[in-house]
């Protein structure tokens, strides 16, 4: 197998991914293309957590060299948000109307049942019956230290098979095993404007990076962006060691020591938030619920336990538990909880003005 990378910006992205599909020598073996870009939530492209719409846009103006290409474009948002509406927000709405491609919600698509390490699961038909395209984006996360091809793939199953990542299996074997079973023909990491720190959502921060990489082998590619990234060989544990065949382009010009993510603690404002196995969709409604409350409300300091393993932090904080997976939890240490999966916008901002008034 073999690797391409290049530096490129947004401006010349078009120019740019063109030179390094060509010097990887890529070209489609089937004229039926699907694009699976990481769309988690409706949040701008500069903030590094979306695959930026012009790098999707770019990789479709280089497909129309090749005749007869059909494209769509798939997509399974967290479990806490629509799809459509990210799809909207996000402008690849926009993008699809322009070259009149379909977008297509992973939930809604015909599922084919694959067998795989947990028993069987369902994956969009779409992917095997199509040139299957991952363009992730190059980020860092809580959970799973990166969030690269491997982990994008997640985006694909269902949102019941998405909680049971986090909830039933361990979401980084899981991750791994879903990589068995599927197998895109081309992987594009998005890297000119990559997520740093404590990724994969909002509270992230944003880094130009300027780089793209992209190659046949995910899991090749993945290895790549690891090194891109400033990590080690075999440092992530769900990404196996492989060897890295740069054939375009020169891994060391686009290095840097990415900000690691705390594991499974984000710090929002005043906020700790504990992902204790919860998912993506209870991350970022808080997250989102958050950043939506009033510039002046004056929360104290709190901590927000999410996820099936939560516990007492060290600290000496008020505790809340956030999500239906914490709610013996909550009953068992007397402690406040909020329901939902995930919890709504309005029970956020009611427990966060409660909190004021009630100091």
């Amino acid at each position: 197998m073999a690797v391409g990378v290049i530096k490129s910006d947004l401006c010349n992205v078009n120019k740019r991914l063109k030179e390094l599909l060509d010097g990887i020598h890529y070209a489609p073996n089937n004229r039926n293309i699907v694009l699976k870009p990481n769309l988690v939530a409706p949040v701008p492209a500069e903030r590094g957590v979306i695959t930026h719409p012009l790098v999707t846009r770019a990789f479709i103006e280089y497909l129309k060299e090749f005749e007869g290409t059909k494209i769509s474009i798939l997509e399974s948002s967290s479990v806490a948000q629509n799809t459509k509406r990210v799809f909207e927000m996000t402008g690849y709405s926009e993008i699809a109307n322009e070259y009149n491609i379909p977008i297509l919600d992973a939930e809604e698509v015909e599922q084919k049942e694959v067998e795989w390490h947990y028993g069987k699961i369902k994956i969009p038909e779409i992917v095997f019956s199509h040139e299957y395209i991952n363009i992730a984006k190059m980020k860092t996360h809580i959970g799973t230290k990166v969030s690269l091809g491997m982990k994008n793939q997640k985006g694909l199953i269902t949102n019941a098979d998405k909680k049971r990542f986090h909830l039933k299996h361990k979401l980084t074997k899981a991750v791994e095993e879903l990589s068995n079973i599927i197998s895109p023909n081309l992987t594009i990491l998005d890297g000119i404007i990559a997520l740093e720190g404590d990724g994969p959502g909002g509270a992230g921060i944003p880094v130009e990076m300027n780089a793209l990489i992209a190659g046949a082998d995910m899991i090749e590619v993945d290895n790549a962006g690891l090194l891109a990234m400033g990590f080690c060989a075999g440092e992530v544990e769900y990404i196996p060691v492989k060897n890295i065949d740069v054939i375009f382009g020169n891994l060391d010009e686009i290095k840097r020591i990415f900000l690691r993510a705390n594991s499974h603690r984000l710090n929002l404002g005043n906020v700790s938030y504990y992902s204790c196995r919860s998912c993506s969709g209870c991350t970022e409604r808080l997250a989102m619920g958050l950043k939506r409350l009033p510039k002046n409300l004056n929360m104290e300091k709190m901590n927000v336990l999410a996820g099936s393993e939560a516990y007492i932090p060290e600290n000496s904080y008020p505790i809340v538990c956030y999500g239906n997976c914490t709610q013996k939890f909550a009953a068992d240490n007397n402690l406040p909880f909020l329901e939902g999966c995930p919890p709504n916008m309005d029970a956020i901002y009611s427990f966060a003005t409660d909190s004021v008034l009630s100091e």
